[in-house]
């Protein structure tokens, strides 16, 4: 298995999301694009992601630090959409304050290599900020939903 397919790949979205946004927050692919990078960026901040090592690299040519510096560029270059803020945080499987905590620290240590220029750090530690609150906003719209059909049902009930 070869990743410089992959990797090129990766670096035609960063590229595209800097210019064309538009297909990555449509009905169609926005939620999937921001699931997909969302799980890549969980993968690579748990305890083993950036620490995964391979018998021969240059073989496989799997870099992860450049994979998570190509996807906090991706996230830089897509915070300007409401649309995909509200997709990356409805993603239940991988989106979770935490993990982008995280991936901002791993960025922000000089020791960890991770080349990310400075403009995409300061948008991605806004985006985060920004992601953050929302998911706070989307957390108090659940459970007042929540209660909201829950006191529906006790009302019923009563009523029966």
């Amino acid at each position: 298995m070869n990743f410089e397919l992959s990797n090129g790949v990766i670096s035609l979205l960063v590229k595209v999301t800097q210019y064309c946004r538009d297909p990555f927050i449509s009905k169609d692919l926005g939620q999937k694009f921001a699931n997909a990078i969302n799980f890549c960026v969980d993968q690579l901040t748990t305890q083993k992601g950036l620490k995964f090592k391979i018998a021969d690299p240059q073989r496989f040519k799997f870099e992860p630090k450049q994979l998570l510096a190509n996807l906090i560029c991706m996230y830089a270059n897509m915070g300007v959409e409401q649309s995909f803020k509200e997709f990356v945080v409805s993603d239940g499987r991988s989106y979770s304050d935490e993990t982008f905590a995280k991936a901002v620290k791993i960025i922000s240590d000089q020791k960890r290599g991770i080349n990310v220029g400075q403009e995409e750090h300061e948008k991605f530690c806004a985006l985060v900020a920004e992601l953050q609150e929302l998911s706070k906003a989307h957390e108090k719209n659940d459970v007042s939903a929540a209660l909201t059909t829950n006191l529906g049902i006790a009302s019923i009930r009563r009523c029966s």
